[in-house]
């Protein structure tokens, strides 16, 4: 659609840079530092999508333990630390804790849940899962879930990498932002790279296209659409 622009639903388990599971031996905890995913950086690139419009809802989900009040002074004190660095960043958003028996199961009730009417979220923000090699059949099996589960309500899905290389909101860039974009996916990663450079981050920069075709596509013809 001409005028479509993420609605965001922001996803994450408590405090990412830090493995769910942290006694495993199994991690490689020097890459929580390079890989891990803070509210802060995910935020971070949620309004630099939205560049002050859209909506964003930041999810926390939070695992539920044996006693019903230390959960809801958990989900309480969730909201207050959420609310609070969403104020000092300058994003405009709402937290929605999120308490579930089980990861995959807090992510399934918000993705349901989220919004209302016209302000429901129409795109999945999440961090990739960085600790994943630690539980393979857990981890893998929950993430690829949770992405059907976003397709199943036909929700757009945007996965974070490595973010500690991503701008912070205080940074002007230059240069190239660079699309690899392949043939007939509608146009959503075009799409992303007009909404960032109307951010004043990334408003110096070009965007540079690389197509990748199919075998047997004219090349000219695809540069002259």
């Amino acid at each position: 659609q001409e005028n479509w622009k993420p609605q965001l639903l922001l996803l994450y388990t408590l405090r990412e840079e830090v493995h769910p599971d942290d006694s495993s031996e199994n991690i490689d905890k020097s890459k929580a530092g390079q890989s891990g995913h803070t509210h802060e950086l995910m935020l971070s690139v949620a309004e630099q999508l939205r560049h002050g419009s859209g909506l964003i809802i930041a999810a926390a989900i939070i695992p539920k333990g044996n006693e019903l009040m230390d959960d809801v002074q958990q989900v309480e004190k969730e909201r207050a630390q959420m609310e609070t660095i969403m104020a000092d960043m300058g994003v405009r958003g709402f937290c929605m804790p999120v308490l579930s028996p089980s990861g995959f199961e807090g992510k399934r009730y918000a993705l349901q849940c989220a919004g209302v009417g016209p302000l429901t979220p129409n795109t999945l923000l999440m961090g990739w899962p960085w600790w994943w090699r630690s539980d393979p059949r857990k981890y893998v099996t929950e993430f690829l879930l949770t992405i059907n589960q976003a397709t199943l309500w036909s929700k757009t899905v945007l996965l974070c990498h490595n973010l500690n290389d991503f701008p912070a909101m205080d940074q002007v860039l230059d240069g190239f932002i660079d699309v690899w974009w392949i043939i007939r996916d509608g146009g959503l990663l075009l799409l992303i790279s007009h909404l960032l450079q109307k951010h004043r981050v990334w408003r110096g920069c070009d965007s540079r296209l690389h197509l990748v075709m199919e075998s047997g596509v004219n090349p000219q013809e695809i540069k002259e659409r």
